[in-house]
């Protein structure tokens, strides 16, 4: 729990949603998937890379990631320049949930970009 909530939600109370998708997690899933926890991956996904791919998005992509996330700063910089034209905003005050952490700014972040890519308003 230390860790998640360094680097997963920073908020002294969770959102009843984290809390509930926590607690509802496919254990059988995840661990086959990831392995037993966050810190040890030995699941399917250990090696499972799709850096490469990236160059092939070719729509405009908004890539986010919080200043404390458990995805680094330095991970999502890399998504960032894999995604030809991507925008990116790292959250100052987040981990991995800026939608819950910095809320207002988030809304904010996304309208703005959804309103430039497809005139949402």
């Amino acid at each position: 729990m230390v860790f998640y909530k360094r680097h997963l939600c920073r908020l002294p109370r969770w959102p009843d949603e984290l809390v509930y998708d926590v607690d509802h997690t496919n254990t059988l899933v995840y661990t086959t998937m990831s392995g037993p926890n966050d810190m040890i991956c030995t699941g399917g996904i250990r090696y499972w890379d799709k850096t490469y791919d990236l160059r092939k998005i070719r729509v405009p992509t908004l890539v986010t990631g919080g200043r404390y996330d458990e995805s680094s700063p330095k991970v999502v910089m890399s998504i960032h320049h894999g995604i030809s034209k991507s925008e990116l905003v790292i959250f100052e005050k987040s981990s991995h949930l800026p939608m819950w952490e910095e809320r207002a700014h988030y809304i904010e972040v996304l309208s703005r970009f959804l309103s430039r890519v497809i005139g949402y308003n």
